[in-house]
């Protein structure tokens, strides 16, 4: 029987950053010849193309960084941006409710006639103000003369294009993803739930569920569905379309794990910090899907000696693609960047191998690292794969 996971380890091209200098030249190529299929690299490069052609829309473009710096350190610029976030405010108070007047949620067109007069103040004092300072003058004088040569190279229309291009496909992303959150939900009936039965425990999966936590809107928990207070909470699951997407993944919920558990030194109190939990720290009882949790309902997912996650409760429902390096969002960023850095030499080999691989960071974690850790701890069957090929 063939082993998927061994498949999609024998696909690792390697940790990028660390390959030799030959190696990493072959996977750079790969990669970038493989982005050339794509609308999105294709348009930047021609934005690049754009810029390399007019190095006096560089030059322009330079001049509004440094004029920006001076309006910054001006004594009028907090002034300045005041002004702008009342005007701002003001602006989204009419159209909320030009809204509510319109569908008829409101009938206070009086309200609306002030809210309009407070917008035209505001607009008169920023123009006064803006007047008065030679720093927001010149930023203007100048961000004009790129604007105007933006226009005419038809870099604003590109750019255009591009912003278009990648709305849409965030939409589709996100369609896809909740379609294979609905395959990974059915492989999960054919493959860990049956586990869980014959182990006398009786599962029931609940999706979407936050418990008002700041980072993390979890795919899955599974819980015992005859224990309601507290609930005891049998695997949290995560879904990856992507495999590349798995390392991500696996670190954001270690660290939601830690948060749950309320092993303080592994997670930072302040970015979990809300309305409901005042000091960033989870004790519970907070009740979701009928469901009651508290500290109590996460403690049999307990930690691997070896490595000091969890993993036995924590599990992946994917697709068997090889895998690439790198995660979707970092092969992201880097095809951005290498599409759009205008210093970037791709005629000299050595030297794009040097600067690309700069921007690399060794020690992030990927896939093939997660992997690993579960073939180690014996629990390849954590790792699911997807039944359903659609998304």
């Amino acid at each position: 029987m063939t082993d998927p996971i061994a498949q999609l380890l024998s696909s690792d091209p390697g940790n990028p950053a660390t390959l030799a200098d030959d190696a990493f030249l072959d996977w750079l190529t790969g990669l970038v010849c493989r982005a050339l299929y794509d609308e999105s690299f294709r348009l930047r490069l021609e934005i690049r193309s754009i810029w390399r052609d007019h190095p006096e829309l560089v030059a322009a473009r330079a001049r509004l960084t440094e004029a920006e710096k001076a309006d910054r350190a001006s004594p009028l610029h907090e002034e300045l941006e005041q002004t702008a976030r009342l005007l701002r405010g003001a602006e989204r108070a009419v159209e909320g409710l030009t809204m509510a007047v319109i569908e008829g949620r409101s009938d206070d067109e009086a309200k609306l006639v002030r809210y309009e007069q407070d917008v035209e103040a505001l607009k008169a004092k920023l123009a006064r103000q803006e007047a008065a300072s030679p720093t927001r003058a010149m930023v203007q004088e100048v961000r004009q003369q790129v604007d105007k040569g933006a226009s005419a190279t038809g870099l604003h229309e590109k750019r255009a294009e591009l912003r278009a291009l990648e709305q849409a496909r965030g939409r589709g992303t996100g369609r896809a993803g909740r379609r294979f959150e609905d395959h990974g939900a059915t492989t999960l009936e054919a493959t860990l739930l049956p586990r869980l039965r014959s182990d006398g425990h009786t599962p029931q999966l609940l999706r979407g569920v936050t418990l008002g936590c700041a980072r993390g809107e979890w795919d899955g928990l599974v819980v015992e569905a005859t224990m309601k207070n507290p609930t005891r909470v049998l695997a949290m699951v995560e879904f990856k379309r992507n495999p590349d997407d798995l390392a991500h993944g696996f670190a954001l919920r270690q660290e939601n794990l830690a948060w749950l558990h309320g092993l303080e030194a592994r997670y930072s109190p302040e970015a979990y910090r809300t309305q409901r939990y005042a000091d960033g720290h989870f004790r519970g009882p907070v009740t979701e899907a009928g469901f009651t949790f508290t500290r109590e309902s996460f403690e049999g997912l307990e930690r691997d000696a070896a490595t000091g996650d969890v993993l036995e409760g924590l599990v992946f429902v994917t697709h068997d693609r090889p895998l690439s390096g790198l995660s979707s969002r970092d092969r992201h960023r880097l095809l951005g960047r290498i599409a759009s850095e205008l210093d970037l030499d791709w005629s000299d080999p050595d030297a794009l191998v040097t600067a690309v691989r700069s921007w690399l960071d060794p020690a992030t974690l990927r896939t093939a690292d997660v992997l690993q850790r579960y073939v180690s701890a014996g629990l390849r069957s954590n790792v699911a794969f997807a039944i359903d090929s659609g998304g």
